[in-house]
């Protein structure tokens, strides 16, 4: 694969007897020796050997050998079983109806025909209501105890046939008894286990009741158990096969949503990076103010809507004073402590379309939208002035600093940034020359 030189990488699941090999997000690269070293992409959340444990299923049962895996599997096919169930018993319960035609076709309106009815009602009036209580209570079709109940009350029912029916009749009870068998396994959703129980106890009750009601001989009840086992065989391991490929299809579905989980998780991890650095990028990271290559660029945009609109635009410069005596009598962390209330004085006294950024050491500058030279120097006056009063703690340290601003507006002849901060510069030098802790104009 282009761009993994030696790593093989593989994102489907692989399947080794009855268990999920765990090799999605999971390759081998060869080492030096010539063996092979697991490596592990982002997606994979557990180790071999526990994903071999959590996905094994059991070789006679056809379900999960972890319960609670096998209990996560049952809840998700759970609604879908329901509806499948409630379709399958209905059914059975229509056939049992439709077959007593045929009982009164072989008994007549007899005494005989009249028991066989009321069997298939007792039959199948708790399939109806099975068929409701799958509706309000989809639980029941997974845990398999239900169903199987219901089978074998069905099969304890039917084996009356064999007392009612004369003896010519037998052969066409028998025919049913095996279609039941295979359709317990392959039509009614249930645990393969308690299937089987089911289809033994209507074997084993089958063959009890041919024996007590037709004269067979030992080795002829022998066939006819074996002839018997032959459909309940074939939906045995139609069953199993059907039980372990929607379990091995689960645990790749399993494997994949924990893939694209982490997936997510890394995508969003990226994404938040990205923006933390794009905030690095853009962000002084003392001051939390705009820097240079920040402001400047938000400067172009407003320096372009300014010549569009003709509106003006200022900028000060403000630098504050004697920093180096602060730094050097209380320390550079009092020094950088003065500086991070300076800009939180900053973003409280200007207004949001304003800018403000940190151009370098002691010095800052702001960038004032529709904002003449003189507006600019009432704000810079009173930012000046909530700097002089604040009192800055650092510490146990408490002192006070003053800060003085040159300011400026944009000229028609102005071509970039440099050429306003060049003249606010020289009207803060001023203010510096004057005595400092005041505002001065160009």
């Amino acid at each position: 694969m282009p761009g993994f030189g030696h790593r093989s990488v593989s994102i489907f699941p692989t399947w080794k007897g009855n268990r999920l090999s765990p090799s999605i997000g999971t390759g081998f690269s060869p080492g030096t020796s010539g063996k092979k070293i697991p490596f592990f992409r982002a997606g994979c959340l557990m180790t071999e050997s526990l994903a071999q444990e959590k996905f094994r299923i059991s070789p006679w049962k056809a379900e999960f050998l972890d319960p609670s895996m096998e209990r996560k599997y049952r809840e998700r096919i759970m609604e879908r079983s329901a509806r499948e169930l409630q379709i399958a018993v209905a059914v059975w319960a229509l056939l049992l109806l439709l077959f007593s035609f045929n009982d009164y076709t072989v008994l007549g309106y007899s005494p005989e025909f009249r028991k066989a009815f009321v069997s298939r009602v007792i039959v199948v009036i708790p399939l109806f209501v099975f068929v409701i209580v799958l509706g309000r209570r989809p639980r029941t079709a997974v845990s398999g105890i239900p169903v199987t109940v219901l089978v074998i009350y069905g099969f304890t029912c039917f084996f009356a046939l064999y007392f009612l029916y004369p003896p010519e009749a037998v052969t066409y009870i028998i025919m049913v008894t095996l279609v039941m068998l295979i359709s317990l396994f392959v039509f009614l959703p249930n645990r393969l286990v308690l299937a089987s129980v089911a289809s033994l106890y209507g074997i084993a009750g089958t063959t009890t009741a041919l024996a007590l009601t037709t004269p067979v001989g030992p080795r002829d009840l022998a066939s006819f158990v074996v002839l018997l086992s032959l459909p309940a065989i074939i939906g045995f391991i139609a069953a199993y096969r059907l039980n372990t490929t929607w379990r091995r299809e689960f645990a790749a579905l399993l494997e994949a949503e924990t893939a694209n989980a982490e997936l997510r998780r890394e995508i969003e991890r990226r994404v938040k990076l990205e923006e933390e650095l794009r905030v690095q990028a853009s962000i002084d990271h003392l001051t939390g103010l705009y820097n240079r290559r920040s402001y400047e660029k938000l400067f172009e945009q407003e320096f372009g809507r300014a010549r569009r609109h003709n509106t003006p635009l200022a900028l000060c410069v403000l630098d504050l004073d004697l920093f180096k005596e602060i730094n050097d009598r209380y320390g550079h962390a009092s020094g950088d402590v003065a500086l991070l209330q300076v800009a939180s004085a900053c973003r409280a006294e200007l207004r949001e379309s304003d800018i403000v950024g940190r151009l370098g050491g002691e010095e800052f500058i702001l960038i004032l939208p529709h904002t003449d030279a003189a507006g600019a120097v009432i704000v810079a006056d009173r930012l000046r002035e909530r700097i002089a009063e604040m009192d800055v703690e650092a510490g146990d340290v408490v002192f006070r600093i003053t800060a003085s601003f040159g300011v400026t507006e944009l000229h028609q002849e102005d071509g970039s940034i440099n050429d306003l901060v060049r003249r606010a510069d020289a009207a803060l030098y001023r203010s510096k020359a004057e005595g400092r802790n005041r505002v001065c104009m160009d």
